[in-house]
């Protein structure tokens, strides 16, 4: 097989694996029956395949979930493709796409994003926290259960988010300060707050 060098960062998922490059391309490998490699087919891939797609614009960040990738470019936009039935490609559709899309809503301002599955969020310049996909159980953190096909604010935060971590339908942020909160799924207790309980709201 192909062997991919010059690896800068790697980000594996429920069935495939995507990486950057020193040069600011983006490779991916694997399943692709969503669309999840990025190369506009739905074929398998078992060696690297780059994204020509993104050849436009330096990659600074990639990230992998179930069905789904995100990638952040140098110049502060998202792009985002695979599967998107609860929209978690943030484009405002729930139709899966095969080669990356960009999410405008956020412009140019992304610093960070993060996925496994649902919620994705992402981490703005300003400090600034959106969220979208699957929010059955509050993961999105906007204080309802409803999908959200784009981003939305987490306006309890602030402009004071420094990191960002997400699993499987919950989430957590640190602030600047030092403390961390978390919101969504939390049937074992994930979200550290003494609870069984969902929450929709960070705490």
């Amino acid at each position: 097989g192909a062997m991919l060098t010059g690896a800068l960062e790697a980000a594996a998922g429920g069935s495939s694996t995507c990486a950057r490059r020193g040069d600011g391309s983006v490779w991916c490998w694997g399943d692709n029956h969503r669309g999840q490699l990025g190369d506009g087919t739905t074929v398998k891939r078992p060696n690297p395949t780059r994204l020509t797609a993104l050849s436009a614009s330096a990659i600074e960040q990639v990230a992998v979930g179930a069905s789904s990738a995100c990638a952040r470019g140098t110049d502060g936009r998202l792009w985002c493709w695979g599967g998107n039935e609860t929209g978690r490609l943030g484009d405002g559709t729930t139709i899966d796409r095969l080669s990356p899309v960009a999410v405008t809503a956020l412009g140019t301002q992304v610093a960070e994003v993060v996925l496994r599955n649902d919620p994705v969020c992402a981490r703005l310049t300003t400090g600034g926290l959106w969220c979208w996909g699957k929010n059955a159980n509050g993961g999105v953190g906007d204080g309802t259960t409803r999908d959200r096909v784009s981003p939305v604010r987490i306006t309890g935060l602030g402009t004071s988010v420094v990191g960002l971590s997400a699993g499987e339908g919950h989430a957590c942020a640190q602030r600047a300060d030092g403390t961390l909160w978390c919101w969504g799924r939390n049937d074992w207790g994930e979200l550290g707050d003494g609870t069984t309980w969902d929450r929709t709201t960070p705490v």
